[in-house]
């Protein structure tokens, strides 16, 4: 009973590590992004929260661009698994309306020779928004910058505004031990303090 209980531990423990993402920018705390925020990836999942306002008219469509970029800055002998891009809480204020135009935010990775590393786009105004790129990972460099601009085709004055999540994962350039393995490594040391000393010595 008492080896169960431990692994049960165990295993929840090596689920929750594995599982749980890290924000590491919330706009409604943080504040605006204009100033591009460097931004340290942790491993595992690093979530972004946002959101984005863009305003227009007849003469000109970019009166307003809220700007949203950062710089992420990557631990030596880490890299980037994946990306992914969410949008979401889209308003539109104009004579149109979201199921009518084309409407589009463009996510881009580059380091810092502009060499564009990741670039996808997610229609605003779609049930489930969604960009994911995984052809990764990335690693050599040590500093990126994440920034995000918007395409719409629409006539005119309009006023736009959307939420994005980013998540970003991060896992180690030289391969670690699965959860697995660490929970079947954890039952086999558990058993093995379990059995009496005597029965551990050869005769």
């Amino acid at each position: 009973m008492k080896i169960l209980t431990s692994l049960a531990i165990v295993f929840v423990s090596a689920v929750a590590l594995s599982s749980n993402a890290t924000i590491i920018w919330d706009e409604s705390i943080n504040g605006s992004s204009e100033s591009m925020p460097m931004l340290n990836l942790q491993m595992g999942e690093n979530e972004i929260l946002g959101s984005s306002r863009w305003i227009g008219d007849d003469i000109d469509p970019f009166i307003y661009t809220e700007a949203n970029r950062y710089v992420l800055s990557l631990q030596e002998g880490y890299s980037i698994k994946s990306i992914t891009a969410e949008i979401f809480n889209s308003v539109l204020d104009s004579q149109d309306s979201l199921e009518s135009l084309w409407a589009t935010t463009f996510w881009s990775l580059q380091d810092f020779t502009y060499d564009f590393k990741w670039y996808e786009y997610t229609r605003i105004g779609e049930q489930s928004p969604y960009a994911s790129f995984s052809n990764l990972p990335l690693n050599g460099f040590n500093n990126f910058l994440l920034n995000q601009a918007a395409g719409l085709s629409i006539s005119g004055p309009f006023d736009l505004s959307w939420d994005y999540r980013v998540t970003i994962e991060v896992v180690n350039s030289v391969p670690e031990p699965s959860s697995l393995w660490l929970v079947l490594f954890a039952l086999a040391v558990i058993f093995w303090a379990q059995v009496p000393t005597k029965k551990r010595i050869s005769p």
